[in-house]
């Protein structure tokens, strides 16, 4: 995807045709124009945390399965990243280690080029 230019015409001729990370930084200095820009930030999931939160709640895999109605075979694959919960299932497993559903996993931020779709 190609960077997005500057098409201010107003207070700064310095900016024209320049991408827009160094234009914002010139605006900043002259308090010109507004411009718009879409940022997306994406993240896809990265370490399994169920295995920690677990011990720090001293429960173990079964008994987490126990809790959620699931096989403790089910939480295996949860927490080694053999598969990933739908939202219901992976809110239901933080309801029951007491944390946030974003918890769950550590989450790495990727850039466009990495996402999906």
């Amino acid at each position: 995807m190609p960077i997005p230019r500057c098409t201010s015409r107003e207070s700064h001729k310095n900016c024209q045709g320049i991408n827009v990370v160094n234009c914002f930084i010139h605006k900043l200095k002259c308090y010109g124009h507004l411009y718009e820009m879409e940022v997306f930030i994406t993240f896809k999931v990265g370490k399994s945390r169920i295995p920690e939160l677990c011990k720090d709640i001293g429960i173990e895999h079964a008994q987490l399965a126990a809790k959620v109605g699931l096989d403790k075979s089910r939480i295996s694959d949860y927490a080694s990243l053999r598969n990933i919960p739908n939202i219901e299932l992976a809110y239901n497993i933080a309801r029951a280690l007491g944390c946030r559903l974003e918890d769950l996993y550590e989450w790495v931020e990727v850039s466009g080029d990495e996402t999906e779709g």
